[in-house]
C-alpha cells in the first residue's frame, strides 16, 4: 500500500491500520512534510510502515529537531529510505526508459524492507534478492 499524505480520505486510515500488512509513506524532508508524516503515522499506530522520503538524503537540522516520535524510530531502526529526486522523472514521471541508479537502488531499498517484514521471509529474500550486476551468488 502506497499512501500519497494528499489523498487518505480520514475515514480510509484506520482501515489501512487494519488490512494492509505494509504500508509506504512518501513524504519530503521539510518540517512540513515531515509534520504530516507524523500525524499520518500516530493514526497508523503500530502498523509495519516504511517511509520513502524524496529529497536529499541528509536532512536538515530544523527538519531533525522537528521529527516526532514515530518518525524518529522508523528512522532509529532504518525505515526511512531517502529517495532521490531526478529531474528527468519530475517532469516526465516514469516511462518505459530505465529508472535512474540512485532511483532504483532506493526502490529496491523499499521492496527489501517491505519483502523482510512477510513472514517466513527470512529465508526466500536472500534467495529472490536481485544481484549487482558481476557478482556471483
Amino acid at each position: 500500500t502506497v499512501l500519497d499524505l494528499g489523498l487518505p480520505a480520514p475515514q480510509n486510515i484506520g482501515r489501512l491500520a487494519v488490512d494492509a500488512t505494509n504500508i509506504v509513506v512518501v513524504c519530503r524532508p521539510t518540517i512540513p512534510g515531515v509534520r504530516l508524516a507524523e500525524h499520518l503515522l500516530a493514526q497508523l499506530g503500530g502498523t509495519r510502515v516504511v517511509v520513502a522520503a524524496v529529497g536529499p538524503r541528509r536532512w536538515p537540522g530544523e527538519v531533525l529537531a522537528s521529527l516526532g516520535p514515530f518518525l524518529r524510530a522508523l528512522r532509529g531502526v532504518g525505515r526511512v529510505v531517502a529517495v532521490p529526486e531526478d529531474k528527468r522523472l519530475q517532469v516526465t514521471g516514469p516511462s518505459h526508459c530505465a529508472l535512474p541508479q540512485p532511483v532504483l537502488g532506493a526502490g529496491r531499498a523499499v521492496l527489501a524492507l517491505i519483502d523482510a517484514a512477510r513472514p517466513g521471509a527470512a529465508t526466500t529474500s536472500a534467495q529472490s534478492a536481485p544481484r549487482e550486476k558481476g557478482t556471483t551468488p
